[in-house]
């Protein structure tokens, strides 16, 4: 029982971490994965991995803050980062390949906007005069990620629409053969 406390314990105190810090490989090597594996759904993955980009950004926004952040620190985000975007860009592609259109628009809509809402986060930090290197570089990540995102809802409604008058052209078909 004590182990379990102690693990729990940890697990609980990673969850703020960030780059750098000790209990951050906690946060995104465990608690995170232990996330995805309840997802029992590709839609439930794909939204689980919506979040740990948004929480990535969220770390961005809090680290440009910080003026300290070491070169072990970046790569450590830089890492989890690029995880977390192929996260996402897989699950969204494996909901486009099952045809779940309405999901891939659904959950690449979401993370534009949560996307959107960090980059004007991170203006503001540096309209306040917060380090402004750091933050031209969270925002060139965010264009880059949102410019996958995009892609994808983009390609959906596509798919979407094509779908829809595939249909309609079969059940003006089948209406067709009924007369």
């Amino acid at each position: 029982i004590l182990v379990l406390l102690v693990s729990g314990g940890v697990s609980l105190a990673a969850n703020g971490a960030l780059p750098g810090d000790a209990l951050y490989p906690v946060k995104v090597g465990v608690n995170e994965e232990v996330e995805a594996f309840f997802a029992f759904t590709s839609e439930g993955r794909t939204r689980v991995a919506a979040g740990h980009i948004e929480e990535r950004f969220s770390e961005a926004a809090r680290l440009a803050v910080d003026a300290d952040v070491d070169a072990d620190a970046e790569a450590e985000f830089e890492s989890s980062l690029d995880e977390a975007v192929e996260e996402i860009s897989q699950g969204l592609e494996d909901l486009r390949i099952k045809g779940h259109t309405r999901a891939v628009a659904e959950v690449s809509s979401e993370v534009e906007g949560d996307l959107q809402a960090h980059a004007n986060i991170l203006l503001d930090l540096r309209a306040r005069g917060v380090s402004e290197v750091a933050i031209d570089e969270a925002l060139a990540r965010i264009q880059a990620v949102l410019g996958a995102i995009i892609e994808s809802r983009t390609q959906a409604e596509l798919d979407f629409t094509a779908n829809a008058e595939v249909k309609a052209d079969v059940q003006v078909a089948a209406e067709g053969r009924l007369r």
